[in-house]
């Protein structure tokens, strides 16, 4: 069974990127993967491979996202 993949990136995947890619989906879903590739800049970089019911997400956007969510909540209540 090949599950349909897709791999969001901020720049286009150039040939060894999207080896990497490929070769991770097939772990990440113990199958062959068919990779449906996505460009979208506002993830600042790194990648999202989304398939099934499944998402990783390591952009740099979420990334981000989780240090400022943790620095806001680290001072609502803190000693004043």
């Amino acid at each position: 069974m090949v599950v349909p993949v897709t791999v969001t990136t901020a720049v286009e995947m150039d040939d060894d990127l999207r080896a990497k890619a490929l070769a991770k989906a097939r772990e990440l879903f113990g199958s062959e993967v068919e990779l449906i590739e996505r460009v979208d800049p506002k993830i600042i970089g790194g990648i999202i491979v989304e398939g099934g019911a499944e998402r990783y997400d390591a952009s740099v956007r979420t990334q981000l996202a989780v240090v400022r969510h943790s620095l806001a909540s680290s001072f609502v209540g803190g000693a004043e």
